[in-house]
């Protein structure tokens, strides 16, 4: 079987970063192997230094426990990312295939980047191939993102009360244990809020949540 993964990156202005792997076989997700990766490195601004860390995570672990690697890995970035690849590769000693995934001026993918050879392999728009290498970047599109907001809202919901009046550590126990989930206090009428704090400080933290959540 054909055994791909493709990988991508995901953060709001440096923040909340996150790195995501997608695997498809024989051209099929294989949801059970996707994986998300919590950015570590300080500048989570940079896509580069990003891929490189989730990349040398991903290899090394492939490597101590022996795991089967995949035939092909894709990345959705152009010819630095490649770069940024082969030289994780060469570091670890492993011999994946390694493709990247070039987009044009108006931000659509153009062209496959062969990291061997460094060839770029033009994209007809009506290709089989073409169709399946969009599927696949969808996917991983959709995996990062969603895998980012889970991240933003986790860390959104730990601080939501921080800095508003009103709202000490006795009051914002209360409001943990009565709303323990983000949804369930975004949910939750300003009335609703005003049993547990004052109505100041519940229109506050409303806004809160509507800025950060948008």
């Amino acid at each position: 079987p054909l055994d791909i993964e493709l990988y991508d990156n995901s953060h709001l202005q440096g923040s909340s970063a996150i790195g995501a792997m997608v695997k498809f076989v024989n051209g099929e997700k294989a949801q059970d192997f996707y994986r998300k990766y919590n950015i570590r490195s300080e500048n989570t601004k940079d896509d580069l230094s990003s891929m490189r860390e989730v990349l040398t995570r991903r290899f090394t672990r492939m490597v101590q426990e022996k795991q089967k690697q995949p035939d092909l890995i894709i990345l959705d970035g152009g010819e630095e990312q490649v770069l940024q690849a082969l030289e994780v590769e060469k570091e670890l000693d492993i011999h994946i295939p390694i493709a990247g995934l070039k987009k044009n001026d108006k931000h659509e993918t153009e062209a496959l980047i062969n990291g061997q050879t460094g060839e770029e392999i033009h994209l007809d728009h009506r290709s089989n191939l073409f169709f399946l290498l969009m599927r696949m970047q969808d996917e991983v599109h959709r995996f990062a993102i969603s895998s980012f907001r889970k991240k933003h809202q986790k860390s959104l919901f730990q601080t939501i009360y921080d800095d508003i009046p009103g709202i000490g550590k006795k009051r914002k126990a209360m409001l943990l244990s009565a709303y323990p989930t983000l949804e369930s206090i975004k949910d939750a009428s300003i009335e609703e809020l005003t049993q547990f704090i004052p109505r100041e400080s519940a229109e506050i933290l409303k806004d809160k949540i509507k800025r950060g959540l948008n």
